[in-house]
């Protein structure tokens, strides 16, 4: 989906500056999966 014209420009700059001043402007952040753990016991059935 695309905007056009003056304001989907206007937003389109918004939303940089923020990202900007939010830090998240940069591309291929390091995901990672170190704060995730498989949990130990099997799930419990819907009806036990």
């Amino acid at each position: 989906m695309r905007g056009k014209r003056i304001f989907a420009n206007q937003i389109e700059a918004m939303f940089e500056v923020a990202c900007r001043k939010a830090g998240i402007n940069k591309r291929g952040l390091g995901l990672s999966t170190a704060a995730f753990r498989r949990v130990e016991k099997r799930q419990g059935s819907l009806f036990d």
